[in-house]
């Protein structure tokens, strides 16, 4: 597939931008392109790209019942986000006829490291860094103890005085795209915040740009500009 075809060929870049934040499976993909695709091309979209090496896909856990439950996901690759990226910069470029020729590198490099930081896979790698340096997660707001029994691919089994609970990294996940979406999550909002929020928020204040405000209301934010 040539640069052109990639640029020209219908769906290409809404699939990258439906993947930016987080994985999505088939259906989701589907459901959400803007552009009406026949099941048979947006297949062979979804096997280009991966070929290209712009996406990659596996079999993600989504909970931890006694019969295990998985579902199949595509995710971008930094091959992907960097392709996702140029795009982006192409599109600002576009609308901003203000924007001056030393200005597109920096443009691009802010869209990159923008997309890179809220891409939960890679946010996910930098979790287990912290993680594996933190093995007990404190809660923000009564400082309960959160105990790191274990923690791969699938997610994390976390010990607290009620007993051990497994939090699936669909969850996890989740719990991020609510996030970015507002910017902020609030302590008492348990709707954005999803399940086991105050665990939620403070395995996510572990990351830089994630910062707390005491409040009240206790939330935090996401540091991240473009």
């Amino acid at each position: 597939m040539s640069i052109d075809e990639l640029i020209r060929k219908k769906g290409n870049y809404e699939i990258l931008k439906q993947l930016k934040i987080k994985g999505q499976n088939y259906n989701s993909i589907k459901q959400k392109l803007k552009e009406n695709i026949s099941a048979r091309t947006l297949d062979y979209r979804l096997r280009k790209l991966m070929e290209l090496g712009f996406l990659e896909s596996t079999n993600i856990i989504l909970d931890g019942s006694a019969k295990t439950k998985t579902k199949k996901k595509y995710f971008l690759t930094y091959k992907g986000l960097f392709l996702l990226t140029c795009f982006e910069t192409l599109e600002y470029v576009i609308i901003n006829n203000s924007i001056l020729p030393q200005d597109y590198l920096k443009k691009f490099k802010s869209i990159l490291l923008k997309n890179i930081n809220l891409n939960f896979k890679r946010v996910w790698k930098q979790l287990k860094i912290q993680i594996s340096k933190n093995n007990t997660i404190y809660t923000l707001k009564k400082k309960k103890p959160n105990k790191i029994v274990k923690f791969n691919d699938n997610g994390i089994i976390v010990e607290t005085e009620k007993g051990k609970d497994f939090i699936s990294y669909s969850k996890l996940e989740e719990a991020w795209a609510k996030f970015v979406k507002n910017g902020y999550l609030f302590h008492n909002n348990y709707i954005e915040t999803s399940y086991r929020s105050s665990f939620m928020m403070a395995l996510f204040s572990l990351l830089p740009y994630v910062k707390v405000n005491e409040g009240p209301p206790l939330q935090i934010k996401l540091e991240i500009g473009c």
